[in-house]
């Protein structure tokens, strides 16, 4: 089990991110490669006719692009990028879908083959106009095709848990000073997330399990969780006049918050000590047996299946269970 650190520079500029809207425009150009994949070939149904590419990976500035205007030809070596998405030409619902698909695409941890970048590709595509994408081994229309479903079905799975929360979010946690606490994220995402902000300050998160404890009542509030990003680039939009226009691989989204409150109690122990009526004096009296009723419940407080507490050779007994007040 490993503790995760606070990461707040993070979470902060992120949030600084959304709510000033910063617009990055590089007036520089990058160069554009291709990176061939050997045997490969994209088939487009476009609405004009099938069109068939090379399958390659478009690099610009160092990192992976995507063609975000399917059917449009590529007759440039040299793109200029922004980050102003509306660039793009696409509605902010499509961006938001091909940006995730984008961020779980290529580059995302262990997603670092040739398939992942052409489910990526064809995911994009076809939430931007719908059209259907296939590969093939060899250049024919007819061809063999490639099956990539495995690597389409992981990035779909991610995108769609994207927004998914742990189970105790926005709950009430009550925690007993001293003890353990575990939460079991039954939504399995809080792998996902990393800590921000906490007023326990004995919390740590092992996969989808989440372990606290409270060494006082002043910890006693919130805590706030924030999803892990894997990169902190900026997503670009790249463009060069009426070339098919890409976006990058790489970029953050805005952050996934995840919140909820801790209540710390510290549950008192029950001792009994028999004395005399007379003298006050404690009585050494083995044997003697008690029982406690709760008054607001009419119930008795049990801890055997008689609800009997025994004084031992002192005359006195503990409750072995703390009691709630």
């Amino acid at each position: 089990m490993k503790t995760i650190a606070l990461n707040k520079k993070i979470f902060v500029i992120l949030l600084l991110g959304v709510l000033l809207n910063t617009n990055l425009v590089h007036a520089e150009e990058y160069g554009l490669t291709k990176k061939r994949f050997p045997n490969t070939f994209a088939v487009y149904d476009a609405r004009d006719r099938m069109h068939l590419y090379y399958g390659e990976a478009y690099i610009i500035n160092g990192l992976e692009a995507y063609c975000i205007e399917p059917g449009i030809k590529i007759k440039t070596d040299y793109y200029k990028a922004t980050d102003d998405l509306s660039v793009s030409g696409l509605s902010e619902e499509v961006l938001k879908k091909i940006r995730l698909i984008a961020y779980y695409g290529y580059n995302y941890t262990g997603h670092n083959d040739n398939k992942y970048y052409m489910a990526a590709q064809e995911l994009i595509w076809r939430t931007i106009d719908g059209r259907e994408v296939y590969w093939v081994s060899e250049e024919d229309f007819n061809g063999n095709r490639i099956n990539i479903d495995k690597q389409k079905n992981e990035i779909k799975k991610l995108v769609n848990s994207h927004y998914t929360l742990p189970s105790f979010d926005n709950q009430e946690i009550v925690l007993e000073v001293g003890k353990d606490y575990t939460l079991d994220d039954k939504n399995n995402v809080l792998s996902h997330f990393e800590i921000y902000n906490s007023s326990v300050k004995n919390i740590t998160i092992d996969g989808n399990k989440m372990v606290l404890k409270a060494s006082n009542s002043l910890e006693s509030g919130e805590i706030k969780l924030v999803d892990k990003q894997y990169t902190d680039k900026v997503t670009l939009i790249y463009y060069q006049g009426n070339n098919q226009k890409m976006m990058s691989s790489t970029g953050m989204l805005e952050p996934v918050i995840s919140s909820f409150m801790v209540k710390v109690i510290n549950k008192p122990y029950l001792k009994v000590v028999k004395i005399d009526k007379e003298t006050g004096k404690q009585i050494y009296l083995k044997g003697i047996k008690f029982k406690i009723k709760n008054l607001d419940s009419n119930e008795y407080v049990c801890e055997n299946d008689d609800c009997l507490y025994e004084t031992d050779e002192y005359g006195t007994f503990i409750t072995s269970d703390k009691l709630d007040y």
